[in-house]
């Protein structure tokens, strides 16, 4: 019998640089969002197996990706063959800038070691934008998994626009084994919301 693997997905949104909310936290010297997500993941780090990263960063990457550090490109290989997942430092993406949170995203996934799959990823070689607004369009929207689970990915798709949001819907696609997971130990990795926000 196989030993049982745990997955989490932790959803993020980082709002805009210029938005109430990120001048409020700058004020009062609290954590960055991705300060405060690595302070989660280190803190819960066993207990959550395996991540897949999801979410709004607010953040552009251009073609952009952390690499991990490897012995042998051998071991990136099946059967003698390339994966279908090969190792890249950049990806592909519509979207050419690369801004200064873009920057922070791409050290915070060096330092958890995870990886971006847009544009990377069987169903977004082209690497879609994510984000239209008035501005025109984006890639801010993104998914981020360890090498580990990269190998079980099997697709991401940026599907179509919707009426409501300015922000295209993905699925990753993942090829795990589903086992029931009890509302009780579901409860015990969470944290209490706070009670009054500011």
């Amino acid at each position: 019998m196989q030993p049982k693997e745990f997955y989490s997905i932790v959803n993020v949104y980082d709002s805009p640089e210029n938005s109430s909310y990120k001048s409020r936290r700058k004020s009062s010297i609290q954590e960055t969002t991705l300060e405060s997500l690595q302070s989660f993941l280190s803190s819960h780090g066993p207990r959550l197996g395996q991540v897949i990263l999801v979410g709004d960063f607010n953040a552009r990457t251009s073609n952009e990706n952390h690499v991990p550090l490897m012995e042998s490109l051998d071991q990136f290989q099946f059967n003698g063959r390339p994966t279908s997942h090969p190792i890249r430092s950049n990806r592909v993406s519509k979207d050419s800038v690369l801004n200064s949170r873009g920057k922070t995203l791409l050290d915070f996934l060096a330092c958890t070691d995870l990886q971006l799959l847009n544009g990377s990823t069987l169903g977004d070689v082209h690497g879609e934008f994510t984000c239209y607004n008035y501005n025109g369009a984006s890639v801010v929207d993104y998914v981020a998994v360890s090498q580990a689970l990269r190998e079980k990915v099997i697709s991401l798709k940026v599907r179509d626009l919707t009426r409501f949001s300015d922000h295209r819907p993905a699925v990753c696609t993942v090829k795990v084994r589903h086992c029931g997971v009890s509302p009780e130990s579901m409860l015990e990795c969470l944290e209490a919301a706070p009670v009054k926000y500011k």
